[in-house]
């Protein structure tokens, strides 16, 4: 996917097995085109995931907190209705993502192909998987 500077839309291209053939798409707006940067809140070190995120459904804010052990890939956050993976809410990568100037924060949860744009963060550090796993 790459951003068309100026539109606010993206555009996918795609290369099919068709040889000299090329289709360019329009998929919709950019999400985070007009969004405001995301706000992060107790994200310095010993900082190391996140604890809760807050985005917008269709208006309505949804804040999801997430455990305090992430044991499995995808972690499944109380308060709402998506999952995440694990590799996505380490502070490490969301700071290589985001940047250290914080801009927009998108995320795409574990079951879709749609990114969020997440609103407010605050960070957490985990508490060790006791008993500790193989």
């Amino acid at each position: 996917m790459t951003r068309t500077r100026g539109s606010g839309l993206r555009a996918a291209v795609v290369a099919l097995a068709v040889p000299g053939l090329l289709v360019v798409s329009a998929c919709g707006p950019d999400p985070a085109a007009d969004a405001a940067p995301t706000v992060f809140t107790d994200w310095e070190d010993p900082v190391d995931a996140v604890r809760t995120l807050t985005y917008s459904d269709d208006g309505r804010e949804v804040t999801c907190t997430m455990p305090d052990v992430f044991a499995d890939e995808i972690v499944t956050p109380s308060g709402c209705a998506v999952r995440f993976y694990r590799k996505d809410l380490m502070k490490t990568a969301i700071d290589l993502r985001v940047g250290p100037a914080h801009g927009v924060w998108l995320l795409t949860p574990a079951e879709a192909q749609e990114p969020i744009v997440v609103q407010r963060v605050t960070g957490q550090t985990l508490r060790p998987d006791f008993p500790p796993t193989n």
